[in-house]
């Protein structure tokens, strides 16, 4: 799976704020129009069902 990045394609200088927890056990993502959760135990549907491992 590609990695995000982030282009600026100004000539202007941006400014990129990432929010984020280094919280005790709070770890992983959610992308809900594409109906993705990465948790530490690997990527899974909004349901739980896990994704298949790629081989």
């Amino acid at each position: 799976m590609p990695a995000h990045h982030f282009q600026n394609r100004s000539t202007r200088d941006a400014v990129l704020l990432e929010v984020g927890t280094n919280a005790e056990g709070v770890d992983g993502a959610e992308y809900p129009d594409i109906d993705l959760r990465h948790r530490p135990e690997g990527y899974v549907h909004r349901d739980g069902t896990p994704y298949p491992v790629p081989r």
